[in-house]
């Protein structure tokens, strides 16, 4: 995996498959780019452990489960974009998801919060 990348754009790629836990291991990563594509699985709560990781779309893909929580925890995320997959369960309160207008999740049906 590519440590020292701080920008990564794969949007509209048809790309598949389940984003592995080693992502949490690109430490410099600041942009996060998923956008529609076909990735399916869980959110990786490694995504968690980008302390600089500032803008995060992940969103028109076939994610499912819940948001992980440790995602609040990623201070200096500004945007996050998770709309147009499969999520449910509660959607945390705090961090990122305390300010309505940087953080969009339309079209997960079975989210709450």
């Amino acid at each position: 995996m590519l440590k020292n990348i701080d920008w990564l754009d794969v949007s509209e790629n048809h790309l598949s498959g389940n984003i592995p836990e080693t992502i949490g291991e690109c430490t410099s990563l600041e942009y996060l780019l998923l956008e529609g594509n076909s990735f399916n699985g869980t959110i990786p709560s490694s995504l968690a452990s980008h302390k600089g990781l500032r803008y995060l779309d992940l969103s028109s893909n076939q994610f499912y489960g819940p948001i992980p929580d440790a995602m609040q925890n990623i201070s200096s995320l500004e945007y996050l974009n998770v709309s147009f997959n499969m999520l449910e369960g509660e959607v945390p309160t705090h961090g990122v998801f305390g300010n309505a207008t940087q953080v969009a999740i339309s079209g997960n049906n079975k989210l709450c919060g």
